[in-house]
C-alpha cells in the first residue's frame, strides 16, 4: 500500500525534471545567442588598423589582399602621381619664368 509521502515525491519528479531540462535548454539559448553575431544595431566589431597617408590621393594600386600579413616596409598601395607630377612642373615652369 502507498503512503500519502510516496505519492506525494512521484508527483514532484515529473516537475523536477521539467525544471532542470527547461533551465539547461535556457542556459543553451543564452550560449547561443552571445554566440552568434547579431546586427540589431547594424554595428559590427572587428578590429581595424586606420592607415593614414602624409599625402592624399587616388589608389590606382593595391599591392596587397584581404587579411595578408604584411612587415614594416611593404609596399600597401600606390597612390597616383599625376597630381603631383603635374604641381613639380608648374613648379618648375613658374622657376624658368621668373
Amino acid at each position: 500500500m502507498a503512503t500519502p509521502a510516496s505519492k506525494t515525491s512521484k508527483r514532484k519528479w515529473p516537475a523536477i525534471v521539467i525544471v532542470v531540462v527547461t533551465l539547461l535548454l535556457l542556459v543553451y539559448v543564452i550560449r547561443q545567442w552571445d554566440r552568434t553575431p547579431r546586427t540589431d544595431d547594424a554595428y559590427v566589431y572587428a578590429d581595424t588598423i586606420d592607415v593614414v597617408p602624409e599625402v592624399n590621393g587616388r589608389i590606382v594600386e593595391l599591392a596587397v589582399r584581404d587579411n595578408q600579413a604584411v612587415k614594416q616596409g611593404d609596399l600597401l598601395f600606390r597612390i597616383d602621381p599625376r597630381p603631383y607630377q603635374d604641381a613639380l612642373a608648374r613648379g618648375n615652369a613658374s622657376l624658368v619664368a621668373l
